[in-house]
């Protein structure tokens, strides 16, 4: 597998992320998450932006935008997927 320029970009913006382990914390795991999404979310706008050589921080905004849609939009099927399948277990055990 070819090694890309864009690779390290990436990885470095997705280096915040460690900071969700904290995230199961009482009282502040919410906030160590909320501040590790919206820094790595700046993070991948930086690198996007440097990476494709975007001369505006706007289309690079746009393109991490629609990254995180796709992204919601995989974890929302894979939920109502697994949520689905849970549920029809449940019947199958009642005899319903």
């Amino acid at each position: 597998m070819a090694h890309r320029d864009e690779d390290p970009a990436w990885g470095f913006a997705s280096a915040p992320g460690i900071l969700r382990i904290l995230g199961g914390l009482p009282f502040v795991g919410l906030l160590f998450e909320v501040v590790a999404g919206l820094w790595m979310l700046a993070a991948f706008v930086v690198a996007v932006r440097q990476a494709l050589d975007y001369q505006s921080t706007g289309r690079a905004l746009l393109v991490c935008a629609i990254g995180c849609l796709v992204w919601f939009a995989v974890i929302a099927w894979t939920t109502f997927l697994a949520g689905a399948t849970v549920a029809g277990i449940g019947l199958l055990q009642r005899g319903n």
